[in-house]
């Protein structure tokens, strides 16, 4: 009668109280922490993954921007008097459809 006692002051007032954490802890242990550290381990080494693949690729542009030494010619917007579309030229002024460089 007196473990009962202190098992109640112990668990709250419930002698219940005492087998359902043993039996929760053990259902967790069991159950829930395997599949949360799995999902958990999938999870964050999926994004590890996807943030070492676009640091690679964001490198890979950064030196293909450095040593691009391709001729990119600056595209001004040009009114033309007559028809008064915009044409694109490079920087010496000449249009795309007389211009051999676009």
């Amino acid at each position: 009668m007196q473990w009962r006692l202190e098992r109640q002051d112990k668990n709250k007032g419930s002698v219940i109280y005492g087998h359902l954490a043993r039996w929760a802890s053990t259902w967790q242990h069991n159950l829930c922490f395997p599949l949360f550290y799995f999902f958990f381990f999938i999870h964050f080494s999926s994004l590890a993954l996807l943030n070492i693949y676009s640091a690679v690729i964001g490198l890979c542009h950064i030196f293909i921007n450095l040593t691009d030494t391709t001729f990119h010619p600056i595209r001004e917007p040009v009114c033309d008097s007559q028809t008064h579309f915009f044409l694109y030229t490079d920087r010496r002024g000449i249009p795309p459809h007389l211009s051999p460089s676009f």
